[in-house]
């Protein structure tokens, strides 16, 4: 997997070649998403169809917020995936799934970072597929420009 985090920067898979009946193999490759706007250590959004939805015509924008956390000894990392548009699934089902690719992706984040996962749990993540877009998105920080010059300054700096 490799992700580029820039505008337009891509988060790809690559398939390794594999040969069979003495055919010279191919590397395959999957898209899962584009970068649409990428602040280092506090926003990442990505537009594209993961899991399961990538044979659907639906497209869902993730977005991956950091901030510190409120004692200021770490930080807190959210993902918040809408999507939108029509997919052959039940909407319930097809998030259920979702969900479970995304639960077990956080998973593996959170022990590579050696931190805990703090998400909502089944039915409180089943409840959200019915909230309003507007809901969802109450809890996103402000990915628009730094509060001030002197933050503006620090972030171009490192």
């Amino acid at each position: 997997m490799t992700l580029e985090p820039q505008a337009n920067g891509c988060f790809c898979e690559r398939i390794p070649p594999t040969e069979e009946d003495g055919a010279i193999g191919l590397a395959g490759s999957v898209r899962h998403m584009t970068v649409v706007q990428s602040f280092p250590r506090r926003v990442l959004r990505m537009r594209g169809g993961l899991g399961p939805l990538q044979s659907e015509p639906a497209d869902g924008v993730l977005t991956i917020a950091i901030k510190a956390t409120e004692d200021g000894t770490g930080s807190d990392i959210s993902w918040n995936y809408v999507v939108g548009g029509y997919m052959q699934f039940e909407t319930a089902t097809i998030a259920q799934a979702v969900d479970g690719v995304m639960s077990q992706q956080l998973t593996g984040l959170a022990q590579k970072l050696g931190g805990a996962t703090g998400g909502r749990s089944d039915a409180e993540a089943e409840d959200r597929v019915l909230d309003s877009p507007d809901e969802a998105s109450a809890d996103e920080p402000d990915a628009g420009e730094p509060a001030d010059a002197e933050s503006a300054d620090d972030e171009s700096a490192n």
